[in-house]
């Protein structure tokens, strides 16, 4: 099977008669016919020693059975611990070990075979597959009769810009199924190759087989990235075990969407999600044709190209498609038809091709937020300023950035500060790395600045890595009129369940 960074989860492993220390042989469970004895620590045990059982959330165990012909029954007293996914129980005087060992929850007795875990969370009962990563999802949200498709990293196009791009037709992706029996449950069974791998940006440096994340296709059966699932608030991994180590899926918030890594084929992950993107609603989706004309600041370059992007079925939020460029009228506003686009559909604007060259306010201070349709189909815009070509007036000064960092921060962290012109929204820049001082605080002195100036920080070069107290996304800070600024860093987003 494959598997990368991964501890088994399913638990029983064959126990040793105290007295002989021979090991007992390896039974089939005749349900899965495969073994039904995995992960029981120590393998040799003595009569009175302790033994440990990991990887499943038990909840209320009443008590342990060694399925002797007389089973002997370990009650609560005879506990140890129960905590963090594991049970460490005592073993009885006198008792000679078997290989089967059972667990009662409440009035219910479970023996430890492969399913086992589903048994015990009332989830459905899935098989792995060693080639494949099988996906056990519960969408409350799904519409009646939609369709709901796992988009990722197995099957990708190359952009016009040359990036390396997610297939976004529905025929080249992998859907889910519905579990008969269990509503609002499905499974999809997800490729991966040579490719679809790699390791985390989110400062985890975990490796995945496959990236992907799901999403709901619309009512005319087409895709658009506005029905993704949302951030990490909706998404819940099933049975996650105590340590990273140990669970064969990576969930990253990333602003109002979510990275999903998935980490093995060793058994099927388990998700619960609630939500779409931003709240969309694909089951009470409302389409008009819409309009656009936008009013373009006076720089712009007359052989300019601009486009609109956003969450629409064509292109997305691709800044060079040639299909989303619009038309120069006479009256030096552009313009442009879009046709089945839904009430609440998130846009803006770009020029020539490029997110440098994205819509900004008229004071160049920030980004434009994302605009957002409504029930006007004639819709009527005025962009601010182009980022690529702004003229700022604002004053400027020589800024001293000094940050206290949350005490998880490891020595050799890298801390960046990226903003607005001129300090430049590139994670990758040597230029803005923050320097540690004898305080354990970080600093960097920034020339020419202009007031008002939108920045944030970012660790190791990872976007949205910093996060509030409630482990939210911490949004950008701007500059003022005091040279001096001190900002303090709550949490990173390793720090947050």
């Amino acid at each position: 099977m494959k598997s990368l960074k991964y501890v088994m989860s399913a638990a029983v492993v064959c126990l040793v008669a105290a007295v002989s220390f021979v090991a007992c042989n390896k039974d089939k469970d005749t349900k899965s016919g495969t073994p039904a004895v995995t992960n029981v620590s120590p393998t040799r045990v003595e009569s009175g020693s302790e033994i440990t059982i990991l990887g499943l959330n038990l909840g209320a165990v009443t008590a342990v059975n060694f399925g002797t012909t007389s089973p002997i029954e370990v009650l609560a007293a005879a506990f140890k611990s129960q905590a963090n996914n594991k049970i460490v129980v005592a073993v009885p005087a006198g008792v000679v070990l078997p290989c089967k060992v059972s667990v009662v929850v409440g009035t219910t007795s479970y023996a430890y075979e492969k399913n086992l875990k589903a048994k015990l969370q009332g989830v459905p009962e899935v098989e792995a597959d060693e080639d494949n990563v099988v996906v056990v999802a519960y969408f409350p949200d799904a519409c009646d009769g939609g369709e709901i498709v796992l988009p990722g990293s197995y099957a990708t196009f190359e952009k016009e810009d040359g990036e390396i791009g997610w297939i976004e037709e529905p025929a080249g992706m992998v859907h889910f199924t519905p579990i008969a029996g269990w509503n609002k449950w499905y499974k999809a069974v997800m490729p991966i190759n040579a490719s679809s791998g790699g390791t985390t940006e989110d400062g985890s440096n975990k490796d995945f087989l496959v990236e992907a994340k799901p999403a709901h296709l619309r009512s005319n059966g087409k895709f658009a990235w506005k029905y993704q699932v949302g951030n990490k608030a909706s998404v819940t991994i099933v049975d996650s075990l105590a340590t990273a180590d140990e669970i064969n899926v990576h969930v990253v918030d990333a602003g109002s969407e979510s990275k999903i890594y998935f980490l093995s084929t060793e058994e099927p992950v388990y998700l619960k999600f609630s939500g779409w993107k931003n709240g969309a609603d694909p089951c009470n989706e409302i389409l008009h044709d819409y309009t656009f004309t936008v009013t373009v600041p006076a720089n712009t370059p007359d052989t300019a190209k601009v486009r609109i992007v956003g969450d629409f079925e064509q292109a997305s939020w691709s800044p060079n498609a040639d299909t989303m460029i619009l038309t120069k009228g006479g009256d030096g506003k552009y313009t442009i038809t879009l046709e089945d686009v839904a009430e609440g559909t998130s846009y803006k604007y770009v020029l020539n091709g490029i997110w440098d060259n994205e819509e900004v306010t008229a004071t160049c201070n920030g980004l434009s937020a994302d605009r957002v349709t409504t029930a006007t189909t004639n819709v009527t815009d005025e962009v601010g300023g182009w980022k690529g070509y702004c003229v700022d007036n604002s004053p400027t000064h020589n800024y001293t950035f000094t940050v206290t960092v949350p005490a998880s921060t490891l020595a050799e962290a890298v801390i960046r500060i990226v903003g607005g012109d001129p300090i430049g929204w590139d994670n990758a820049a040597t230029t803005t790395i923050l320097t540690k001082g004898g305080n354990g605080k970080y600093s960097i002195t920034l020339q020419d600045v202009p007031e008002n100036t939108e920045y944030k920080y970012i660790l190791n070069g990872a976007w949205d890595t910093e996060k509030d107290a409630e482990c939210a996304n911490v949004g950008g800070r701007h500059t003022g009129t005091v040279e001096a600024i001190a900002d303090e860093i709550v949490k990173w987003a390793a720090d947050c369940p």
